[in-house]
Parts: structure tokens; sequence; C-alpha cells
């Protein structure tokens, strides 16, 4: 990783890691970020909650975060980590943040809502794009990590949703692709309109919303396979008539 940064404090508490141990600590888990896999650095109850997964106890979180660190890469084009940040918020907690770099596809509804001016297009359609994740840690007493809470914090503009919903997509660990593409197409088109209706629309609604996006887009498959089908079919008619 590029750009790595630390920004850490001597404060002395009875609330967590503190001292020069608490430093210390604190120094292997910059070292180590942003995939934890060292289980010396977490204590044997951890807990982790991000986008779509919760991981419980130290085993489940190791296996998934050497699962990230490997499936990543392969998974994502260009794939590389940048600006790693560190700070610690009070004795017992630190922040840290840094951000994916990758390429994608481009959908071709990004398209229909007008890319950004500066959004460059790759040959075979394909767009640099880049995803910043936001971690909180709470720390045991000896410095190692208690509690995870991960979030990615891009905006939801077409580039943002674009690497939102390839980021994602990648993170997939045993679900069959099938379900889990589901899964980030639900929670990416509902979180979406959540903030389009400003934080106010119910579950009820957004859950509308999705199910009326989902139809739509199949009804709109349908169709143009129906075209493409009968298109096939009468030409192959007509050659059959021309010969």
């Amino acid at each position: 990783a590029q750009g790595q940064a630390i920004a850490l404090s001597s404060h002395a508490g009875s609330d967590g890691a503190t001292g020069p141990e608490g430093l210390l600590g604190l120094e292997k888990i910059r070292a180590a970020l942003p995939f934890i896999t060292d289980p010396e650095l977490v204590v044997h109850d951890v807990q982790y909650s991000g986008p779509l997964q919760t991981l419980t106890g130290r085993e489940e979180y190791v296996e998934a975060m050497c699962q990230w660190q490997q499936n990543l890469p392969q998974r994502l084009s260009a794939f590389n980590i940048t600006d790693v940040q560190l700070f610690q918020l009070r004795p017992g907690a630190c922040r840290a943040k840094w951000t994916y770099e990758f390429i994608a596809a481009l959908p071709p509804p990004a398209r229909q809502r007008g890319l950004p001016k500066d959004m460059v297009v790759l040959p075979g359609e394909r767009v640099r794009v880049s995803t910043t994740v936001r971690s909180d840690f709470e720390l045991a007493a000896d410095g190692r990590i208690a509690k995870q809470i991960e979030a990615v914090v891009d905006g939801y503009d077409i580039p943002a949703t674009i690497s939102r919903y390839e980021f994602l997509t990648a993170r997939r660990l045993a679900d069959p692709p099938p379900v889990w593409y589901w899964k980030v197409l639900q929670a990416t088109t509902i979180e979406e309109a959540d903030v389009l209706y400003g934080g106010q629309a119910t579950d009820d609604q957004l859950q509308t919303d999705f199910q009326r996006m989902v139809a739509r887009n199949l009804i709109v498959g349908f169709g143009i396979g129906y075209i493409l089908y009968n298109a096939l079919k009468f030409s192959l008619l007509y050659l059959k008539s021309v010969n």
C-alpha cells in the first residue's frame, strides 16, 4: 500500500489500549491494514460488522480477511490500495481509512444517466474507479482488536455507484454467486434510494422501489429478448424464401 500515514497520541486511560503497549498494538494494526490476517492482533471473540458481512470469533474473522486479501486483487482488475491512514480517536479506539483503486466494466445504464465529463472510458468499455473504506476499531486492554465496524464512505455519483457494486461483488465469501449478486443488487439499490429520499423513506417504501426496479428491468430484458428472437426468426425465414 502507498501513502500510508498514522497519527497516534500517547493518552493514558483505563478503557483500552494505553501507553507504550497500546501504541505498539496500533503500529502493528497499521502495518497490517487493510487486511488483519494475524490472529495475534485480535481477541478470541472479536466481532466484525461491514458491508453485507458480519463475523464473530477469531477463526471466522481471520479466515474472511485472508480470503479478501486473496480475492479482491484477483476479482478486481488493476487492483491497488492507497492512502492508508490510522488515527487514534481516544484510548481504546482508533479509526482507519484507505482507498481501493481498480478498473471496472462500464454498465450500459451509466451512459444513459450521463457520464461525468472527467470520466475517461478505456478500451473495452471500462473505467477507473475507487472505493474509500472507513474502519472503526475498539481495542482490548492489551491493544488487540475487539471490534471492527467497516463501511464504504463514498457518495452515489456514477463512478461511486459503479465502484461500490463491483467492490461489494468481489467481497463474496461462502455464498453461491447468484445469491450474493442478488444481495449486492438489493443492498446497493435500497441504499441509494434511501439517500434520494433523504433518509425519510420507510423499509416498505424502499423494498417496493426495489421490486419495481427489478420488475421493470425484467420486462425490458424480456422485451429486448423477444424482439431479437423474432428478428432472428424472420431473418431465417427470409433467407429460406430466397434460396
